[in-house]
């Protein structure tokens, strides 16, 4: 038995003594004889540890010399106080402290001996500590959220009271202890609250399949009203970054049901939307698929929705379905492309399928070219058909666009010039000296201000070196 000051713990009686703080030798100080107490047996029974009450690892005795100072306290200070004969009172009392202080070094050579049998087999060892740690880092949070002075939940609405929580919390016991005490309601306000939400992606980033399915479990009847929220949309879109098997995905799914239009028209609902169709695949989300080919031609129209239909292309892969909105966009192709927001998603698709069977879409496009250009929004539609197309289908919506028409017209108007200009290096020699021709015998009918835009255009295609062959034939 060793004495000493324990007035960092609790409970030593016995074997199964609850110990709070991690024991080091540095806390245990062997008092002086000069403390008469000592030699009270009754009293010196509450300040005496057993050596099995104490968990020690190998580090603790390599770092602590204790058999020094046992040894140190055993050949002096017993001693000095066994040749004082004003203390011949006490002979018999340091014969006991003698007997007992050459048990404490029996003992911790028995502890030694199982410490150093115990380095064959760290694994036990170090599960051992790590359960002791966990052990006590969970007692001390929830002592620190016991001692609260305000609510747990407007604590963390605050950015010094999230700072001091997220010190402590990100130990996988104290993140359930955290879930619990937060529940439906605490999580909801924190998701939604401009400093809180912060503290819950935090919380999101350190949280395991466990976490994660019971956040997912407690907010499912607030998951839409959450993405709906300036705040709140950001938490769940890292929430679903954590989405990685069939069981999450599918309570996502749930969370969602009979309010998919209300989330992917919202501006912010919207993000959420698009980050479901990005994480479950197509095969999984066969109701939510019927919901978006449905409305495919509303979504498209609309600024807070047309990017969930180029995910939505994007990420298909059943050929069924490709075929199906192939058709719905080709039966709506002039009405979208002319739509300010439509118009993206005719050159997505352009891009994206050009080689997976969207000859109609293309066909289409190509014999109304001159029409499309001279509009607003079309003739963006029409600039992506010349980057994207292949030689072929470019000659003929180059024809299309300046022979099936007014080339006049075409220079006038102001989308159709800007689109003209960048037409010119795709213009090849036959289709350059035709639409010359045209310009020059319509010359005598034009006013001033049309002469001087069909010269300069025809001067243009002479700079980039077009109708050389008439140019030297002029010579």
């Amino acid at each position: 038995m060793l004495p000493g000051n324990f007035n960092n713990y609790q409970n030593f009686s016995g074997s199964n003594s609850n110990i709070t703080n991690n024991i080091n030798i540095k806390n245990v100080n062997i008092i002086s004889c000069n403390d008469s107490s000592l030699f009270n047996h009754e009293n010196n029974n509450k300040n005496l540890l057993l050596l099995d009450d104490l968990n020690i690892n190998n580090n603790f005795l390599r770092n602590n010399n204790l058999n020094n100072k046992i040894n140190y306290f055993n050949n002096n200070n017993l001693n000095n106080y066994s040749n004082n004969n004003e203390n011949n009172n006490y002979k018999d009392k340091f014969h006991d402290l003698n007997q007992n202080l050459n048990n404490i070094t029996f003992n911790f050579a028995q502890d030694i001996n199982k410490l150093n049998s115990s380095i064959n087999n760290p694994y036990n060892l170090k599960q051992n500590s790590i359960d002791i740690d966990e052990n006590l880092e969970q007692n001390y949070f929830l002592n620190y959220i016991s001692n609260l002075k305000v609510p747990l939940t407007k604590l963390l609405m605050t950015k010094k009271g999230i700072s001091e929580i997220e010190k402590i919390l990100y130990k996988n016991k104290n993140i359930d202890i955290l879930l619990q005490l937060l529940n439906k309601e605490g999580l909801t306000k924190l998701m939604k609250n401009k400093f809180g939400n912060y503290f819950i992606q935090g919380l999101i980033n350190n949280a395991n399949y466990e976490h994660i399915k019971f956040i997912l479990f407690l907010i499912s009847s607030n998951f839409v009203d959450i993405s709906e929220n300036i705040s709140g949309t950001y938490v769940i879109q890292k929430l679903l970054e954590k989405i990685n098997n069939v069981e999450l995905r599918l309570l996502v799914l749930k969370s969602i049901e009979n309010r998919e239009l209300e989330m992917a028209f919202n501006s912010n609902g919207t993000y959420v939307f698009q980050k479901i169709i990005d994480r479950i695949p197509d095969i999984e989300r066969t109701n939510l698929n019927e919901i978006i080919m449905n409305n495919i031609i509303f979504l498209s129209v609309n600024p807070d929705c047309v990017f969930i239909v180029e995910k939505f292309i994007e990420t298909i892969t059943i050929k069924e379905n490709k075929i199906r909105i192939q058709n719905i966009i080709f039966m709506n192709c002039l009405q979208l492309a002319n739509n300010p927001y439509g118009n993206y998603l005719i050159q997505f698709i352009l891009k994206v399928w050009k080689n997976e069977g969207i000859g109609d879409i293309q066909n289409i496009i190509i014999e109304n070219a001159n029409y499309l250009v001279q509009q607003r929004y079309s003739s963006n539609v029409i600039e992506k058909c010349l980057e994207i197309f292949g030689t072929e289908k470019r000659k003929r919506l180059i024809k299309s666009m300046c022979l099936k028409g007014d080339i006049l017209e075409l220079i006038k108007n102001q989308y159709g010039h800007y689109v003209l200009n960048k037409t010119i290096i795709y213009i090849e020699d036959d289709v350059k000296i035709e639409i010359e021709k045209i310009l020059n015998d319509k010359m005598p009918e034009m006013n001033k201000k049309e002469k001087s835009k069909s010269k300069k255009f025809i001067s243009l295609l002479k700079d980039n070196g077009i109708l050389k062959n008439k140019g030297n034939k002029n010579k």
